[in-house]
């Protein structure tokens, strides 16, 4: 109707008295605000005008700042006060919320989700909200998506940022499971029969993943590089030679928890080569038979 063209002088008059109220109250709230919900929503009553004002007075500092900015079309400040404050969301009348609002409230707070109304809950919609979520929240939206959302190429999307998003994913492929132990070595604790080709991937990249492996083989031993203190005593881990003999090229230090037996020259000569405190574990009578290794121990300790 236009900035309250229809109203009387003396119904002015008493939208003026009101408003000159309600802005001492509220210092956000201006009368184009007013007037501009009135355009909005077609008011043109005296009594729904009146209604409005009373809506008016009851709403907090927040709410009208956000109508303010809406009005004023000014979504760069919607959107920012919709992050710090997503409830605020459904503060905004329906006709109101525009696709960008909805985003930046829900990708703060999924429980909105169930508050919109359905003709809302579109796919682009889902499909924005998906890309504008932090990775570290994408595991517990999946919650929040209906079936038709969660499609293959969706989901591995969502995989490929956050792997743990394969804990939250019923009957995952393959190829899902594959993808969330590339993308975080410690997806491998909520994948139920990994192939060996996974558990490899996830003992060589994660730290201590090999410790969850029961009975684990030579191969994932010499996988399991990055584990520090993997042969202290208290993990009673199987040593296979050749994986000593990889472990001990990094962690020399670590010869003291290896056993008797597996001492030989060349794990010692790595050993040292690798931690020039490591001689003090080896055999006796190995550094007679071998004095190069004290030779090689004092050329250790040059180097560091």
């Amino acid at each position: 109707m236009g900035r309250g063209a229809a109203l009387s002088e003396n119904q002015r008059a008493v939208i003026w008295r009101t408003y000159s109220y309600h802005a001492k109250q509220s210092p956000i709230l201006n009368v184009d605000v007013i007037f501009a919900v009135i355009d909005i929503f077609m008011l043109d009553t005296f009594i729904n005008l009146l209604i409005l004002l009373v809506m008016v007075n009851k709403m907090n500092n927040a709410v009208t700042e956000l109508l303010h900015y809406i009005i004023s079309n000014d979504n760069e400040k919607v959107c920012q006060i919709l992050s710090e404050k997503p409830e605020l969301l459904l503060k905004i009348p329906m006709e109101m919320r525009k696709e960008k609002y909805i985003v930046t409230a829900v990708s703060e707070r999924y429980g909105l989700f169930e508050e919109l109304e359905e003709n809302e809950k579109t796919a682009d919609l889902y499909h924005a909200v998906i890309k504008n979520v932090n990775h570290q929240g994408l595991p517990s939206l999946i919650h929040y998506l209906p079936s038709y959302i969660k499609t293959e190429e969706i989901l591995l999307w969502m995989i490929d940022r956050k792997g743990y998003c394969i804990e939250y994913i019923d009957n995952p492929t393959e190829e899902m499971c594959m993808r969330a132990v590339l993308s975080n070595p410690y997806a491998i604790y909520y994948i139920k029969n990994p192939t060996e080709e996974m558990l490899l991937i996830a003992i060589k990249n994660g730290n201590g993943v090999i410790f969850s492996v029961k009975n684990p083989t030579e191969g994932q031993m010499i996988a399991a590089m990055k584990t520090q203190g993997l042969y202290n005593l208290y993990r009673r881990m199987p040593q296979y030679y050749n994986a000593v003999l990889e472990y001990m090229k990094k962690y020399g230090a670590s010869l003291k928890h290896i056993q008797r037996k597996l001492k030989t020259y060349e794990i010692c000569k790595a050993a040292i080569g690798s931690s020039p405190h490591a001689i003090k574990h080896v055999n006796k009578s190995t550094l007679r038979k071998h004095p190069d290794l004290v030779e090689l121990d004092a050329t250790t300790w040059e180097k560091k």
